[in-house]
């Protein structure tokens, strides 16, 4: 397991607390070649990191906390409890090691950090700035309208095309198969700018619209396709959802964003059986006439490329040379629209980081936001000095099996046989997600009359009113602090004063200056001193690198310090306090114990009351 760690000790009520972390080192999987090692006996993970310190050919190293054994050969770990092993490498992937600790020493970074840029601040700030970086996913489609797939699909999660294969006859498929008909596509009330303001009343930047989903079913029609709301018999073949949708956001002032898959198109594939070329040709022709015809677009979201054959179909023609038609997916985008953003393939240019599952961050997947030392995702295949900030994908108005659990089955597309969230799990979601320093992008699906359903729209308007009930005005606050990050004894960057009396607060909000100073903070907590007291006590845990971890780490649980972004702030985090009753604190600190480099920025540190409808 890998895990941010740093040396601290903090005055903790009248006693010095040694908090279990090391330091200057910070997180990072290796990769190369394994040079120096040295096995010591018997060490302490304290003498194992001075050691290190001490040696000009130790940048990492092992320490084994358990009696779990691991193959030495293969991960260059001890297998005795209290071994220390240094290492002179950069070609460890410890992550199967379950019970170790690496650690690799600190490094100056070259150079400037990477800042955002103008329209990465704007994306991550949001429209609604007490809201802040929260989208709406919208899937709608074809699927929607199979009533087939009501009692055929178990996966709750219905495609245009391959996941029907084994359900296909003349009704659902046709002549498409094995793709669904396009006839089955017939909304009966079609109202996108109720959509759109619903959304706005949740607070939501953009709304992400499934332009062409995986199957290749478009909801425009297009000179590149015949197969979309042209071939339906919605208006008669002649209704165009993109041209509702655009003119009800730009009406309304929340952001365009479409899904628009160009490396999955199962009907041109297994259909059409189009050429690579003609495939490449097809897809590129679709995002210029959705950027020429449907803007102005904020923000494109890919879905992942994997290969040409899934479990669920042929996703793009063999031969397709992914990466050309990539670049040439994004020099068209940025050649119509430099300021429109790309989510995904950052090693084609992209701006933004996806991270998936329904509010789960796995082992593998990226670091919060960005830093200079590992940014996001695979430093193998992005811009070194490129800020890349994180986006969460993957949580549901219709999820789990009565659709109110952060559990599968997920159902993106609306589905008439389960539940729906209440207001509390959505908020939770925004806490967890713009919480913890990234942009939550939340699916709400239209139903069969292409409308959302009245009781999501009382969903969405109490979330929105939760919010911006609970975080438009702090308890106290201040700006603009900053300071240098002691990583020895920890260091104090902002003190908040509270009133004589007050009645608590529930929330603690930390943002640093991302714009102007790029991310720096690596491992922080924060403390309390009492009315008639003058000891400081712990508030908000540091992480705790010791915290057993499983394949994935379930957010919301900060206290125990077991989620791999617990020690980051980045542009927004959101903590909840330890302490039961707050009502007695007179002082809140913010203390820094480990940064990429100094001095620290803090844009603004606050205290928020809870203020919820459904309380």
């Amino acid at each position: 397991v890998v895990v941010v760690v740093v040396v601290a000790t903090l005055a903790v009520g009248n006693q010095a607390a040694s908090q279990s972390m090391m330091g200057p080192f910070f997180n990072q999987s290796l990769t190369g070649t394994v040079g120096f090692r040295e096995l010591l006996h018997g060490m302490s993970l304290q003498q194992c990191h001075d050691l290190c310190q001490q040696r000009d050919n130790c940048t990492a190293l092992f320490w084994q906390e358990t009696t779990i054994s691991c193959d030495v050969n293969k991960h260059n770990t001890p297998t005795v409890v209290n071994d220390c092993y240094l290492v002179s490498s950069n070609a460890i992937s410890p992550e199967d090691c379950r019970g170790h600790v690496v650690y690799i020493k600190e490094t100056s970074p070259s150079g400037d950090l990477p800042l955002p840029t103008p329209r990465q601040a704007e994306w991550m700030e949001g429209k609604d700035k007490v809201v802040g970086a929260l989208s709406q996913f919208m899937h709608f489609g074809i699927p929607t309208f199979w009533e087939e797939g009501d009692e055929k699909d178990p996966t709750g999660t219905y495609h245009d095309c391959a996941s029907n294969a084994n359900y296909c006859d003349e009704k659902s498929c046709g002549k498409y198969a094995p793709c669904l008909t396009p006839e089955l596509f017939n909304p009966s009330d079609l109202n996108p700018e109720q959509w759109v303001m619903a959304a706005k009343q949740m607070g939501v930047q953009e709304i992400c619209l499934t332009a062409q989903h995986e199957g290749g079913f478009v909801l425009w029609p297009s000179n590149f396709s015949d197969y979309g709301v042209a071939s339906s018999l919605w208006k008669g073949g002649k209704g165009d959802v993109l041209r509702q949708f655009a003119d009800a956001c730009n009406k309304y002032d929340v952001g365009i964003c479409y899904y628009l898959h160009p490396s999955c198109d199962h009907y041109s594939t297994m259909v059409l059986n189009v050429t690579a070329q003609e495939f490449s040709d097809q897809q590129v022709g679709k995002i210029r006439e959705v950027m020429l015809n449907y803007g102005p677009v904020n923000h494109f979201w890919f879905d992942g490329k994997s290969t040409p054959e899934k479990s669920f179909g042929i996703r793009y023609p063999y031969g397709l040379n992914i990466t050309a038609h990539f670049k040439r997916v994004i020099d068209e985008i940025r050649t119509l629209s430099p300021t429109t953003l790309v989510s995904g393939y950052r090693e084609f240019g992209g701006d933004i980081a996806n991270s998936y599952g329904s509010l789960n961050l796995y082992d593998s997947g990226p670091v919060p936001n960005s830093t200079s030392m590992d940014i996001v995702g695979n430093p193998s295949f992005i811009t070194p000095n490129k800020f890349y900030p994180l986006e969460q994908v993957g949580m549901c108005m219709q999820e789990g099996p009565d659709g109110n659990e952060n559990t599968s089955p997920t159902y993106w597309f609306w589905h008439p046989k389960v539940g729906h969230a209440n207001a509390s799990r959505l908020y939770n979601g925004w806490l967890h997600l713009v919480g913890h320093g990234e942009s939550a992008m939340i699916n709400i699906a239209p139903n069969r009359s292409g409308q959302l359903p009245e009781e999501y729209v009382n969903v969405m308007a109490d979330v929105g009113k939760a919010i911006r009930d609970t975080f438009t005005t702090p308890l106290a606050n201040i700006s603009d602090a900053s300071s240098t990050c002691n990583s020895t004894n920890g260091s104090v960057i902002a003190i908040i004063d509270l009133p004589s009396s007050h009645d608590g607060f529930d929330y603690i909000q930390t943002k640093e200056d991302l714009v102007h100073h790029s991310q720096r903070i690596l491992q922080y907590s924060v403390e309390y001193r009492a009315h008639g007291s003058n000891n400081w006590e712990t508030l908000v845990p540091p992480l705790n690198p010791m915290a057993t971890t499983t394949d994935k780490h379930l957010l919301g649980d900060r206290p125990a310090g077991t989620d791999p972004r617990d020690s980051f702030v980045g542009f927004r985090r959101i903590d909840t306090p330890i302490v039961t009753d707050t009502s007695s604190i007179a002082q809140v600190r913010f203390v820094c114990h480990q940064a990429i480099t100094n001095p620290v920025y803090l844009s603004s540190f606050a205290l928020f009351k809870e203020k919820v409808p459904w309380k």
